[in-house]
């Protein structure tokens, strides 16, 4: 069993021997290099800002004509789904019916409502 444990041994100690060298090598946490930060210059966001205004209200101010003429009135799309909205008795919701004509939406009368059969008035 001694035989098994030297190959541990030599390993612990090559690399105590590894870490001694290289905590020799590293220089002190001190002396470390900084990052840099370079202080935000107050004067370029100003500049930044006013070229950002500027360029919004050219864009938002820009009038030009399309260099090519657009005729609307010769265009006319129709959605393949048209024919949905088309249903039976859409003529009572997109006309008026006239005022004083006796029609479907009258009220009817005591004259309406007798029989045929029926010559008397009704009690």
């Amino acid at each position: 069993m001694t035989g098994s444990l030297k190959p541990d041994a030599d390993l612990r100690r090559l690399f105590q021997e590894m870490r001694a060298s290289d905590a020799a090598a590293a220089p002190a946490f001190s002396l470390a290099p900084r990052p840099v930060r370079r202080p935000l210059r107050r004067r370029a966001l100003q500049l930044a800002g006013a070229a950002a205004v500027v360029a919004a209200v050219l864009l938002l101010a820009r009038t030009e004509t399309p260099p090519y003429p657009i005729d609307t009135t010769a265009t006319r799309w129709s959605a393949p789904t048209d024919f949905l909205l088309r249903t039976p008795g859409l003529e009572i919701l997109t006309n008026v019916p006239p005022v004083g004509q006796r029609g479907a939406s009258t009220p009817a009368t005591p004259e309406d409502t007798r029989d045929a059969n029926d010559s008397g008035p009704r009690i």
